[in-house]
């Protein structure tokens, strides 16, 4: 347990934005206290059981992300122009922004927000500070040390046509904060984007905390892609709350990293609907972990799960999925399922789903298969004029689009496919 002078030592390095002010402070400090008396994570505890956490390492010595130089332009001329007709760009470090301003949308970084937005930051931050298995020393090290990030916020009745696009191009150690609310009736699409390709020779952590609320008959279509090197530890943390009648479909897609520990929370209420679709490919020695939770919390709520997992070489992957449903969310239906695809010999991967059923009048399913390229599907292939290889890479890019087509973002399907393309060239 630390001390209040080793407290007082480590509020010493704490970040602070531009625009701070001594609520935002105050949240910090708070964060830093449970961060300070919590241990770090282990490999006995359930939720970090097959982590790298000895590649783990929480810097305290935090500067404000500050990415004058980062090439957003490179990345929206390669990346975003040929494939989405009609974006917002935001970039979490810089103030730069690309696009058209929309009414009844606010979009800016966490430190410009500050100004204007901080009951909303004040209450999303409190909504989700509940005892669950994700209110870890993580989770408070990203509230005290977080240093960039972005709050979004759509007023009620309003759809939105153009993408929303969060971008955090890392070169330095980055703890993102980011808040998304729709108000009642208001629809939109937003992309979350991590994008680091540069080699680097030490491993580097990439924290993202991603606080968010739907209003009642609200949609939110999220996206989360991370495109890392082979030295970046990524842990991403979400936390969504559904009110009455409201939907999400959330895609998380991975590539690279050293390790990947992705876990997604959500509450449902009477209604309200959510689709959670995990598309993600290692290689060499990956470790991703995915945990998603769902809560249904009232009745007729629906979920639906599908996480797809390709490794190659030694990589190797664990998905825990959990559905809770309480007594009273009667005439609940909940699905889940994880597939995963070995093609390197020392590949390895576990599935562990689970099921908390309180009340009675409920649709539940979960399923969870592990095995390699059909043998047979290769054959046929090959006979149709395609070598080896290529059929190979026809059969990988296929299964991990099983997922993310059937994702509601049609613009995605492109630009997801040439990631993959990419990755499969250094496989």
């Amino acid at each position: 347990m630390e001390t209040t002078s080793q407290i007082d030592k480590l509020n010493i390095t704490l970040p602070k934005f531009a625009n701070e002010n001594s609520g935002f402070t105050q949240n910090r400090l708070e964060a830093l206290k449970h961060f300070s008396l919590l241990a770090m994570p282990n490999n006995y505890e359930h939720n970090w059981k097959y982590s790298n956490i000895d590649k783990l390492s929480l810097n305290t010595s935090v500067n404000i992300a500050n990415n004058h130089k980062a090439n957003n332009f490179d990345f929206i001329s390669q990346y975003l122009k040929p494939f989405i007709s009609s974006f917002i760009f935001l970039n979490t470090t810089t103030t730069q922004q690309t696009g058209d301003s929309v009414p009844n949308l606010f979009m800016d970084t966490l430190n410009n927000a500050l100004t204007n937005k901080q009951g909303l930051i004040d209450k999303l931050n409190q909504s989700f500070n509940t005892d669950n298995e994700l209110i870890d020393k993580i989770y408070f090290y990203s509230q005290a040390y977080c240093n960039a990030g972005a709050v979004i916020d759509l007023k009620a009745n309003t759809k939105i046509e153009p993408v929303i696009i969060i971008y955090n191009e890392i070169k330095t150690p980055t703890n993102q904060l980011n808040f998304l609310n729709l108000n009642d009736n208001s629809e939109a699409k937003v992309i979350l984007i991590n994008f680091n390709q540069k080699l680097d020779t030490n491993t580097s952590l990439t924290n993202c905390l991603n606080k968010i609320k739907i209003g009642k008959n609200a949609k939110l279509y999220l996206a989360e892609l991370n495109i890392l090197n082979d030295q970046t530890f990524y842990i991403g943390k979400s936390f969504v709350d559904l009110e009455k009648d409201a939907q999400l479909e959330y895609l998380n897609f991975s590539l690279g990293s050293i390790q990947t520990k992705s876990d997604i929370l959500t509450n449902l209420n009477s209604g309200s609907q959510v689709s959670l679709y995990g598309s993600a490919f290692g290689r060499q020695d990956n470790n991703l972990s995915f945990n998603t939770i769902v809560n249904h919390l009232n009745p007729h709520a629906q979920s639906n799960i599908d996480y797809h997992i390709v490794l190659n070489d030694n990589a190797q992957s664990f998905y825990q999925g959990s559905i809770f449903v309480d007594e009273h969310a009667n005439g609940t239906q909940a699905y889940q399922s994880n597939k995963n695809l070995l093609l390197g010999n020392g590949a390895h991967a576990e599935s562990l789903p689970k099921l908390e059923i309180l009340a009675n009048e409920v649709h539940c399913s979960h399923g969870a298969t592990v095995g390699k390229l059909d043998l047979d599907q290769l054959f046929y292939l090959q006979t149709r004029g395609l070598t080896r290889v290529e059929a190979e890479k026809l059969l990988i890019e296929g299964f991990l689009k099983q997922t993310f087509k059937r994702y509601a973002q049609t613009e995605l399907f492109d630009l997801l496919s040439l990631f993959i393309n990419e990755q499969l060239e250094v496989k």
